[in-house]
């Protein structure tokens, strides 16, 4: 049931950058009884991310300073979307 949906929730939650409640508000509209812990738990198992931990900054910074220092342009992404330069200089700041 939920696959049939996975796109639709993948595009509000990670493109569109809609609040939690909103995916389950939706889902709810769609005839399916959603809690908040259930919809967190499907976000996770596909592996639907908004942010890095520190830790994982923690590696990427001089990966990105070394790149930046050999003169190449580099992107970030996360849970295939392409992350704004801007959060990608505030995360490598941790």
């Amino acid at each position: 049931e939920w696959e049939r949906y996975r796109p639709e929730i993948r595009d509000m939650y990670l493109c569109q950058h809609k609040p939690l409640a909103e995916l389950v508000e939706k889902m709810n509209k769609h005839g399916y009884s959603v809690t908040n812990s259930q919809m967190e738990t499907r976000l996770k198992k596909w592996e639907y991310w908004r942010n890095l931990p520190k830790r994982h900054w923690q590696y990427l910074a001089p990966q990105i300073e070394k790149r930046t220092n050999a003169g190449k342009m580099t992107q970030v992404s996360l849970s295939g979307v392409v992350l704004d330069p801007a959060k990608v200089r505030k995360g490598c700041k941790r």
